[in-house]
């Protein structure tokens, strides 16, 4: 199965963050995805850009990274803190 993210290697935490973060930077840059980071009017009003900038995003942080973030999205969709 191919890496959809088109990183090799996921967000740890702290230990390879920088690491993590140059290679996410890079990617995005190559996709004409960077400007959603700067938040950059045009890129920001582009509903399509964000979304992918998001999953590109999730898709590269590890599994236990996402389970402590996707409780607090789930709590905010039911509209509860």
């Amino acid at each position: 199965m191919a890496n959809t993210s088109g990183l090799h290697e996921k967000l740890e935490g702290r230990e390879n963050f920088a690491s993590w973060k140059f290679a996410m930077q890079t990617l995005l840059e190559s996709e004409d995805l960077w400007g959603c980071i700067e938040e950059k009017p045009d890129y920001i009003a582009d509903s399509k850009k964000m979304n992918k900038t998001k999953a590109k995003i999730i898709l590269s942080l590890a599994k236990r990274i996402t389970d402590t973030c996707k409780t607090p999205l789930t709590q905010s969709k039911r509209g509860t803190s």
